[in-house]
């Protein structure tokens, strides 16, 4: 049994690629024997074999199929004996989850799909299994990736009105056992903008690029507030400045009051895709971070979606797709109606204080706001 390829030495070949007729397939040194070595043996494809190599995927993610082997092999190279693994018994002798081929690749990802996937989330939970999950979970779990992707990957340009309805994002599908969602590059409606008056003169590639940007921009946010709770930066995480990315990230951790027990947040940046594992200590910090935000003073930037003449409020929706109930102190609404700026559309940003309530959050300011169009 010659390599093809060795992927890693140790004394000698500990994880390498064979071909045997027409496919190749991967053997890793599992145990040293006194006359002979066993090897965990897989079929081994040329795009798991790149993303091995690339820091993309987990020695475990490349190895983890349906048919295994443990072989045993003399140091001339010869097969002594084989047997056929079931797959719970095959993935349970699999290196540790995350483990990359080299150490300078750091935690890597378990599987294709989220090596692959622009964005991917991985739940774990005692009560999803590979063939079924409870449905209130299932469905509280798509709406809220679906709240979260909306909310960090919408161009800010399409926030005016229903602007919004040209953008999307494909969905792979979906993974059981521990829930796995998948989102590919975004997508935008190019007949729908040209139809439409206000978005007509948009750039589709444009669009789609602010929406990457968008997402490199949330998934760097991400990596700060996990090493802030984490302990591994020495800088505190700033929740009064992320407030919109706390509001669509809240519902996704994982706590003491809900079903999950880790979450698994990848990002395709280039050629690397990168990996956080949130789990409930974590999850938790998330959820105190947000809840303290009320009362405090912070700013909002946004788009007004709706005005309320008998109230003297409006509604405004932020950079994250959230709407904020905005309360003017005083003659202060008055002052914006007859200026003209209490208008669907327009642009502005206002501080004041805030809270969070139920269906949307409520903030009251009486400094004149900041006019942005």
């Amino acid at each position: 049994m010659k390599p093809t390829e060795v992927l890693y030495e140790v004394e000698g070949p500990a994880f390498f690629i064979t071909s045997i007729g027409l496919s190749n397939y991967f053997f890793f040194k599992k145990r040293e024997l006194e006359e002979s070595d066993l090897y965990l043996v897989c079929i081994a494809e040329s795009d798991e074999i790149e993303a091995l190599k690339e820091g993309r995927l987990s020695i475990r993610g490349a190895m983890n199929k349906r048919i295994g082997w443990l072989v045993e092999i003399c140091p001339k190279g010869s097969v002594i004996r084989f047997q056929e693994q079931s797959h719970d018994v095959f993935v349970a002798l699999l290196p540790a989850p995350g483990l990359a081929l080299y150490a300078k690749f750091g935690n890597v990802p378990d599987s294709l799909i989220q090596a692959n996937s622009l964005m991917a989330f991985k739940f774990y939970s005692d009560s999803m299994h590979d063939k079924s999950m409870p449905l209130r979970l299932l469905t509280e779990t798509v709406e809220g990736v679906s709240k979260f992707v909306k909310g960090v990957l919408t161009p800010s340009a399409l926030l005016e009105g229903r602007d919004g309805r040209f953008f999307d994002v494909r969905v792979n599908e979906p993974v059981f056992a521990s829930l796995l969602i998948s989102i590919d590059a975004p997508s935008v409606d190019a007949v729908g903008l040209r139809e439409n008056k206000r978005t007509q003169n948009l750039s589709v590639a444009e669009l789609e690029s602010a929406s990457i940007e968008r997402g490199r921009e949330t998934w760097s946010v991400i990596q700060d507030a996990v090493r802030s709770y984490t302990g591994s930066s020495v800088t505190k995480f700033n929740a009064v400045e992320h407030r919109e990315f706390l509001d669509n990230i809240v519902d996704l951790m994982p706590t003491e009051s809900n079903d999950f027990s880790k979450i698994e947040i990848t990002f395709r940046a280039g050629a690397r895709t990168e990996i956080v594992a949130i789990d409930r200590i974590i999850g938790e910090k998330f959820v105190k971070d947000h809840s303290d935000l009320d009362g405090q003073v912070l700013s909002i930037e946004g788009v007004i979606t709706e005005v309320n003449g008998e109230s003297g409020t409006f509604l405004i929706r932020d950079n994250s797709y959230s709407t904020t109930t905005c309360n003017p102190q005083g003659d202060l609404f008055q002052q914006l109606d007859d200026a003209g700026y209490m208008n669907r559309g327009q642009r502005m940003k206002v501080t004041g204080k805030y809270w969070r309530r139920t269906r949307r959050g409520f903030i009251s300011f009486s400094a004149y706001p900041v006019i942005l169009e």
